[in-house]
């Protein structure tokens, strides 16, 4: 967490420069969103198939 403070501390100081400071910072908060969701939904589609695969292999029993 601690490299996510610097690399947002030193977009939001580059993005001072310009007139959108705050535009820039908030699409890179909405992109940092976006890419945490994209990620936890492959996981959770990972660990579906996995437990489909699990549940596909032969029981034992009679």
């Amino acid at each position: 967490s601690h490299f996510k403070a610097v690399t947002l501390k030193a977009v939001t100081s580059r993005g001072e420069k310009k007139a959108g400071a705050g535009a820039s910072a908030a699409r890179f908060c909405f992109r940092n969103l976006l890419v945490n969701l994209g990620l936890f939904a492959a996981g959770v589609w990972v660990a579906r198939n996995l437990t489909d695969i699990d549940l596909m292999a032969p029981q034992p029993g009679p």
